[in-house]
């Protein structure tokens, strides 16, 4: 700001230094730690591409997407969900009129039975709406981890919204 003011270049410095400690002291500096900017930093890569996990997710948003059918989209589907790590998915389709179809995968080999461990109370179960532009209702897609069996990625949640977001295009587009 004054370079050629050393009495005004002193005044900042003492300003800011006495700004600095004041923020110290009232408890704002502890929110900005080392972790707290190393998990910033990482949720920057991603976002950016930068991690070759958010590179390989995108490119399966991109196969849902271009999915030319139901059953193409149910592959593609299947395998990000493989990819989160979650033990079951469900998508039921709406249809025209009253048709309606129900694709439903589970990671066990036996099968996930609904009625009996659905009440398991480490299960984390999401149901998410899929809307289309219209807000009119043209799916469900249920997705439900075991939490005793894996734990949460950082990006969990962050991937299920990347997972919706093509889900929706795709059955938009086969409408």
């Amino acid at each position: 700001v004054n370079l050629r003011n050393e009495r005004v270049g002193l005044v900042f410095a003492v300003l800011g230094v006495g700004a600095v400690l004041g923020m110290r002291k009232l408890g704002y500096l502890e929110y900005l730690g080392m972790d707290k900017f190393y998990g910033w930093l990482k949720d920057i890569t991603d976002e950016a591409g930068f991690s070759s996990d958010r590179r390989t997710f995108l490119g399966m948003q991109m196969n849902i997407a271009a999915s030319r059918n139901v059953e193409e989209l149910w592959e593609h589907v299947k395998q990000a969900v493989q990819r989160l790590d979650f033990d079951m998915v469900e998508l039921y389709i709406h249809g025209p009129g009253q048709t309606s179809r129900t694709l439903c995968y589970s990671k066990d080999c036996n099968g996930f039975d609904f009625c009996i461990d659905v009440q398991n109370d480490n299960l984390m179960k999401l149901e998410l709406p899929l809307l289309d532009e219209n807000n009119e209702r043209i799916g469900i897609l249920w997705l439900i981890k075991d939490m005793e069996k894996a734990v949460l990625n950082d990006y969990t949640f962050r991937r299920v919204e990347q997972l919706r977001r093509p889900v929706v295009r795709a059955l938009s587009r086969m409408r």
